[in-house]
């Protein structure tokens, strides 16, 4: 499939989140008008979880960047 596809069409939620919402510090968009730190999760409550997490930890203003990390991408196991 070309271009965007939904989250839900690949079994998955999507939250993306209004703007300022989550810590950019770190990110380097390709788009400063589209681009957003977003969720990806397989259950809506997952989803939830990790969003409330990462509002917290910026607005505590301890991102991963914040504490020296780099800003590469995460893998979870």
């Amino acid at each position: 499939m070309p271009g965007r596809v939904p989250a839900g069409l690949n079994g998955i939620v999507g939250i993306k989140p209004s703007v300022g919402r989550f810590s950019t510090r770190g990110v380097v968009p390709a788009c400063y008008l589209l681009d957003c730190v977003s969720v990806f999760a397989l259950t809506a409550e997952d989803g939830h979880t990790v969003a409330t997490v990462m509002e917290n930890d910026n607005i505590a203003g301890r991102g991963r960047a914040a504490e020296g990390a780099s800003a590469g991408p995460v893998i979870a196991p």
